[in-house]
């Protein structure tokens, strides 16, 4: 039987790549089983969907001005020289 800490792992490997159906059985079973850990499911699946969000509201956020991105280029290379 999956203890938590490992469905915690497991939980985190899932945001990454794809279970295998092993790991996906086991994990929803220990999750059958669990509250805390269904609550964990919960609040990681909101932190990811809260990300892709913010991410989508950065692409058609404020840009920084050229003039200022000269500004950073221009310091950045000054200070790579020295």
């Amino acid at each position: 039987m999956l203890d938590c800490r490992g469905a915690t792992e497991l939980a985190q490997a899932g945001l990454d790549r794809r279970l295998s159906h092993w790991a996906r059985f086991t994990l929803g079973l220990h999750r059958l089983l669990c509250g805390p850990c269904r609550v964990y499911k919960r609040q990681i699946a909101q932190l990811r969907r809260l990300t892709l969000q913010l991410r989508g509201a950065d692409e058609g956020g404020p840009r920084l001005a050229a003039t200022a991105r000269e500004r950073i280029r221009a310091r950045l290379s000054s200070a790579s020289d020295e």
